[in-house]
């Protein structure tokens, strides 16, 4: 039997009885793992009072002038980042390239990891 976790859902919202949404989900469950992902990537460092180690590093700073070796050290530190903060996954791959829209470039990061209780080979995405 698998742990349940409850807390309260990502984004944050007022549900449509005046309270605060409260997700319930299996401490493996794929959804879960990719909202805590979503979370530590848009947590920046010293943003949570009680945990202000939690959290990505601001990776403009990579960005910025992105080239192999800024690339290697934001892979580098996302790696390390989420391997300390996500222990249910072991991380297999970051991949990081850019996308330029109407003139506006945006860097997408994906990281490809494996579910560590079942192997289970999955995918995260997101635009920083």
């Amino acid at each position: 039997m698998q742990q349940e976790i409850r807390g309260i859902s990502f984004p944050f919202r007022i549900g449509g009885r005046g309270g605060v949404v409260v997700s319930g989900r299996r401490m493996n469950e794929e959804l879960h793992i990719k909202d805590n992902l979503k979370q530590l990537f848009t947590t920046d460092i010293g943003e949570r009072v009680m945990s202000p180690s939690y959290g990505m590093q601001n990776l403009d700073i990579f960005f910025n002038d992105l080239n192999e070796s800024t690339k290697s050290m934001a892979e580098y530190k996302i790696r390390e980042t989420v391997e300390t903060w996500e222990p249910r996954i072991i991380v297999t791959h970051v991949d990081i390239h850019e996308e330029v829209s109407a003139g506006t470039k945006k860097h997408i990061v994906t990281l490809y990891f494996r579910i560590a209780n079942s192997g289970e080979e999955d995918t995260f995405s997101i635009s920083i």
